[in-house]
């Protein structure tokens, strides 16, 4: 099925060919041309004159011209024709006389050359109206019975160039709403005006999408039912696919189908989704309504940076006056809470110094102030140095002592499960709270490695035994109980 990707394709090697590559493009593209104008077969004659006349910059002969036809059939671009057309000269009657015709690659790569060139950015269409026909045709599968194999055909291939040049022009469309040219221009005025034209065709299509698609699912959830019916509708369409006499394409009646039911099936997952990921049409709704967000977004930014160089002057004057008339502070500062409003707060966050004692049934107005020393935020201030510190070298050398007291205790407790060798959650008796956190932070490390066990600096190797299934037990600590996984913990010395 595959064996094709196992062979290069040398048809495409007049588009990257090196030297002559404008050559070629100039003779493949004005056959191409008198392809369309059903002029198949060409005398290199024809073809030096065509090339000439479209243009070619460079200087060219005859003789160069039939060295590069001779070239593209050899890599499969053209094929060749002994001419048998009546010789007049002896000269002519002498010479090899050929013809050349595209080979269908060539027809499809030049087309395909083409379309490339046309293309301006991304495209598409949100086509609301093709989503009612598509609905229609998927009903109307239900009365399909009495139909020929024939009817059958034209059904399903409508239906489904319908559903692919849908699911092309969305998918096209929405990727041009978020190309890096559109971003640029959702950044400028000039995006306004198309603002409001782009929301209104995003929202009909999500309300035809939303309205058609659950009929559609519906419907196809009924045909999953009869699978009979859907059978029968698949051999009829192979059958009058089959009828048509193929030249080139032959595929026997089990290719016919496998290709049949794969595209039913990517038909039905579009709508309906399936185990592993929701439907496409739930997504491409879901694509819209965050492009709908985004582009309202965008359009408030600009006008906030637009309303952002506006002067105040005017407005600030008339407030200056209008307070300025008024006699009650009360008054005023209602109009400072009309104008204004309530100012960005800040929040200090510190230990609060007060004497007080019922501090929570005393109001914030009746506390002491608070002072608080702020240091300057350049990087060249420097704290001045008062004198030693008593306080923070005691407090200093406490914290290290505690460390060095609970190293001390952490190598006690190790070397007495190493003299154990083997330690089970289940079988431990009543351990303390600081026995509970060290077992607790050895299992955590030996899970945040893949191969369960870890190394301390002191060269014991602390692992987990390997169960497909871990029971859960109770750990008893002086503290509480702790329901957890009953771990099998090996401790042993590194090299044994």
């Amino acid at each position: 099925m595959y064996d094709s990707l196992n062979k290069p394709i040398p048809e495409f090697t007049y588009l990257n060919a090196r030297g002559n590559i404008i050559r070629y493009r100039y003779i493949m593209r004005f056959f191409y041309e008198q392809y369309e104008r059903i002029n198949y077969w060409l005398r290199p004659e024809e073809v030096y004159e065509g090339v000439v006349a479209m243009g070619l910059d460079m200087p060219y002969e005859l003789e160069e011209c039939q060295q590069d036809l001779g070239v593209l059939k050899e890599w499969g671009s053209l094929v060749v024709q002994h001419d048998g057309t009546r010789v007049t000269t002896i000269e002519e009657y002498l010479k090899k006389r050929f013809r050349y015709m595209m080979t269908p690659y060539a027809i499809e790569i030049e087309r395909l050359v083409i379309q490339l060139e046309g293309i301006k950015g991304y495209g598409g269409a949100l086509q609301s109206s093709k989503l009612y026909e598509l609905a229609r045709l998927v009903q109307s599968l239900r009365n399909w019975t009495d139909r020929s194999a024939q009817q059958a055909e034209e059904h399903w291939d409508r239906m489904f160039e319908i559903f692919k040049n849908l699911n092309e022009q969305a998918g096209n469309y929405i990727a041009s709403l978020n190309s890096k040219q559109s971003e640029e221009l959702y950044t400028t005025e000039a995006f306004l005006p198309y603002k409001d034209s782009v929301i209104s065709y995003l929202d009909e299509f999500i309300s035809v999408l939303q309205q058609t698609a659950p009929e559609i699912s519906q419907s196809l959830r009924d045909l999953q039912r009869d699978e009979r019916f859907v059978s029968e509708y698949l051999e009829a369409v192979i059958t009058a696919k089959r009828s048509v006499p193929q030249l080139e394409e032959v595929l026997t009646e089990e290719e016919w189908r496998r290709r049949m039911q794969s595209q039913w099936l990517n038909f039905e997952r579009w709508f309906l989704g399936d185990e592993r990921d929701r439907a496409q049409t739930v997504r491409l709704v879901h694509i819209a309504k965050e492009t709908i967000y985004k582009l309202v977004r965008c359009a408030l930014r600009i006008q906030e940076k637009g309303r952002s160089g506006i002067s105040r002057m005017q407005e600030l004057e008339a407030i200056g006056l209008w307070f300025l008339r008024l006699d009650d502070m009360d008054d005023a500062h209602r109009l400072f809470a009309y104008a204004f409003g309530l100012y960005e707060t800040r929040h200090f966050l510190g230990e609060h110094r007060d004497d007080r004692s019922a501090l929570a049934e005393t109001s914030m107005w009746q506390t002491h102030p608070n002072k608080i020393s702020l240091t300057p935020r350049g990087q060249q201030y420097r704290q001045r140095s008062t004198g030693p510190t008593p306080a923070i070298k005691r407090k200093k050398t406490t914290s290290i002592q505690d460390y060095l007291e609970n190293k001390q205790w952490e190598e006690g407790l190790l070397q007495q499960y190493v003299a154990k060798g083997i330690v089970r959650i289940s079988e431990l008796p009543v351990v303390s709270r600081q026995e509970r956190q060290q077992l607790l932070a050895w299992i955590g490390r030996c899970l945040g490695n893949k191969l369960l066990f870890f190394t301390t600096p002191e060269g014991i190797q602390i692992a987990i035994d390997r169960k497909t299934e871990i029971p859960t037990t109770t750990l008893e600590c002086e503290d509480g109980t702790l329901q957890m996984p009953d771990f099998t913990l090996v401790f042993r010395k590194e090299g044994e």
